[in-house]
């Protein structure tokens, strides 16, 4: 694995871990009745980039994932999931 491509892995492995946390946060709020804050509740957008960008770690590990056939399967399952996650958020508004 090249030097940059390990370092993109690891950010956004890092992004996908600090969203992660940031909905938790959020989530666990709305126990305290702090959601008022919203108008729009930010969870489920949010939500909605942490699978984008796991996507995007599946399409990026290529020839260092487990097996070719592997790789191809994750790859459409991960865009079905993405084209799953984009109607449910045009289905909130």
């Amino acid at each position: 694995m090249s030097g940059i491509k390990s370092i993109l892995i690891s950010a956004i492995l890092l992004s996908i871990a600090f969203i992660a946390l940031f909905t938790i946060v959020l989530d666990f709020s709305r126990f305290f009745g702090l959601y008022s804050f919203y108008s729009l509740y930010p969870s489920y957008i949010i939500n909605r980039i942490n699978v984008i960008l796991t996507a995007a770690l599946v399409w990026l590990a290529g020839k260092d994932s487990l097996s070719r056939a592997d790789n191809s399967l994750m790859k459409l399952v991960f865009a079905l999931m993405c084209i799953a996650e984009a109607f449910f958020l045009f289905a909130k508004k």
